[in-house]
């Protein structure tokens, strides 16, 4: 174990098995339960917010993509298979998400033509997580397609059904969904009441917004705009903007290439958003919304890594560091940014919700990475592998994924590897000390699989076998 002083950074942040998949138990808990029928005729579950805490138990679900069909569908924690999003037949992602309490689903649902040429037609649905009363809130798509010829049709299509640019925004209280429509005539940002009613228009202008999201408390909305996305020159007129929600501006920035990404809300009155040059690639961060023009915090970066907690944003310059050299980790509350170092060469970082915690990667030769976990000035290395995908446990442990041909791993707090996954494996994520991943099952199949934090226990199988690999799996605990 080596350990390193990195006192300012604690200061600071203390005041905010193989590919066949793993052996399953030889006996079982029970039956796993029937696919329940859809009910059309049930009432729409509560969507004005979560419940008092502890007024009922948490119901866990596995939300998945099918992109091979174009679907949406999850596996309860008890083993049950629902079907959140009709297969529309066509291979594509699904933009989709969760409403706070976690009872109620959005998803912008595709139809027809093939993913070379686009589609016909984008709605937005709600259905609840059980599966009951599919509701349909808004065709997204403009009844005479030829008045929208100043959008190219890829932009469009990406605008309106690409997840990385369409953004179902939940309002805090769970009343309203912001979603990116081009119904009249030209791709603006709504806020389509989730119990159905008519739209209210956020934006007017002859740029696409996207990527919209929603202060912690409701009331500002930011996104990213643009007048193409274009097929290899880069985006048109890349631009960021911060409003409040009943539509007066409180701030916007742009750039005269590149793109735009917006990081989160750091609070009520602030968000970050990155910048990259489309010439240098060079990338900038900046803080925007607090109706003051946009706050540089850093720039001349070509590769950033970073983390976002409420109140505090972490990020490090990995521009291509040397072996032994120093690297900054820079902490910004809002105020002055502050930095500390750590004498590592960290290309990429991985922060959990534990601000003392943090995973580093180290590419010490080409394709060689050095994987370590820091708690409060101490590194501990962890083996080899990429840095890949992170899960954080509430404890602290950690589920770190890599490529498809390495073994992700639990790892404790303390640095402790608590076991491996077999490789390949898709992490869904933690759901108090379970750990809920995919992992190939043979013959082309995959398999959920639960697993005890503390590796005590064998895997054991949730649900049915899947004909196509999931994308994106995440845990919606509903209440």
């Amino acid at each position: 174990m080596r350990r390193l002083t990195i006192g300012l950074l604690l200061i600071l942040l203390a005041g905010c098995a193989s590919s066949a998949g793993p052996t399953a138990p030889t006996t079982q808990p029970g039956q796993l339960a029937e696919r329940p029928t859809v009910t059309s005729a049930a009432p729409p579950p509560p969507t004005s917010g979560s419940p008092p805490a502890g007024s009922r138990p948490a119901e866990i679900s596995i939300v998945y993509e099918s992109p091979e069909e174009g679907a949406v569908r999850s596996i309860t924690a008890a083993g049950v298979l629902r079907e959140l999003a009709e297969p529309t037949g066509n291979p594509h992602r699904v933009p989709w998400s969760a409403s706070p309490d976690g009872r109620t689903v959005a998803v912008v649902v595709l139809r027809g033509k093939t993913p070379k040429d686009g589609f016909d037609r984008a709605t937005l649905w709600t259905a609840g997580i059980d599966e009951s009363n599919p509701t349909q809130l808004l065709d997204l798509t403009h009844p005479a397609p030829d008045q929208l010829d100043s959008i190219d049709a890829a932009s469009l299509d990406s605008a309106l059904g690409n997840p990385g640019f369409q953004r179902l925004a939940w309002s805090a209280d769970g009343t309203q969904i912001i979603v990116a429509s081009a119904h009249e005539g030209q791709v603006d940002l709504y806020a389509v009441p989730a119990a159905g009613g008519a739209p209210r228009r956020l934006t007017d202008t002859p740029a696409l917004e996207f990527a919209a999201t929603l202060s912690p408390d409701g009331s500002r909305i930011a996104y990213a705009s643009a007048s193409s996305f274009g097929t290899g020159a880069g985006w048109s007129d890349p631009a960021a903007a911060v409003q409040d929600l009943d539509g007066s501006s409180a701030g916007s920035i742009t750039i005269e290439s590149g793109s735009v990404e917006l990081a989160g809300w750091l609070n009520n009155e602030t968000i970050i958003a990155l910048t990259r040059d489309g010439g240098t690639g060079r990338t900038t961060i900046l803080a925007l919304g607090n109706g003051s023009a946009p706050r540089r915090i850093s720039s001349g970066s070509t590769q950033i890594s970073w983390g976002l907690w409420p109140g505090m944003f972490v990020f490090a310059d990995a521009s291509g560091p040397s072996a032994g050299s120093i690297v900054p980790v820079a902490i910004w509350d809002g105020s002055a940014p502050r930095e500390t170092y750590l004498e590592v060469s960290a290309t990429q970082l991985r922060v959990s919700p534990d601000p003392e915690l943090m995973l580093l990667c180290t590419e010490y030769a080409v394709g060689q990475v050095r994987r370590e976990i820091w708690r409060a000035g101490e590194g501990v290395e962890i083996g080899d592998g990429a840095c890949g995908d992170a899960q954080w446990a509430d404890d602290g442990a950690l589920a770190v994924g890599g490529a498809r041909d390495q073994e992700p791993l639990i790892v404790g707090p303390d640095g402790g590897v608590r076991g491996k996954l077999p490789a390949g494996s898709i992490l869904a994520g933690w759901a108090g000390a379970d750990l809920y991943f995919f992992a190939p099952s043979g013959a082309g199949a995959w398999q959920l699989y639960r697993l005890n934090g503390a590796g005590q226990d064998a895997p054991a199988p949730v649900g049915p076998a899947l004909a196509f690999p999931p994308a994106e799996p995440r845990i919606v605990a509903s209440r």
